[in-house]
């Protein structure tokens, strides 16, 4: 329990650190975020039955660029692929040793993938509030510009 509260702390102190500083491109401050509610929700789960964390893990990666694959003009298939094909390998080396149960596995990818999918609604929702304000700002300043201009032809 004291190694997912140091955890937390420190994925919660990335994200803080992220989100004020201007340099950080939006998606690296949203995946951030993201990791940090999936170790809070691999906590909570934690409470009540055994979670894999590497899963949780692969399953946000995998959710990740799965998400940002889809949605990027320049993204390619490996976008999705290589985390893809990580996720997999992650989850049948814990199944091979007998670390986990196909149970703690899926719970695992679940819980990493919803907390990563929930960040990347949240990117979207404020990406497009940005693209619709700067497209309200420039649509009013050439209405202005248009009055302005058949203001002084007439």
């Amino acid at each position: 329990i004291v190694g997912f509260m140091v955890t937390m702390f420190f994925y919660w102190w990335t994200w803080n650190v992220f989100r004020n500083l201007q340099d950080v491109p939006p998606v690296a401050v949203h995946f951030a975020l993201g990791s940090f509610l999936a170790i809070c929700g691999g906590w909570m789960c934690n409470i009540f039955f055994k979670i894999s964390m590497h899963a949780l893990g692969a399953g946000g990666l995998c959710a990740f660029f799965i998400a940002f694959g889809m949605h990027d003009a320049f993204a390619s298939g490996l976008y999705i692929a290589v985390p893809l094909l990580l996720t997999v390998l992650v989850c049948s080396f814990r199944l091979i040793l007998g670390q986990h149960t196909p149970f703690e596995l899926y719970i695992g990818l679940l819980v990493g993938a919803i907390a990563q999918w929930f960040t990347w609604l949240l990117y979207k929702e404020q990406h497009n509030h940005r693209v619709l304000h700067l497209f309200y700002t420039v649509h009013l300043q050439n209405v202005v510009s248009l009055r302005q201009l058949s203001h002084r032809t007439s």
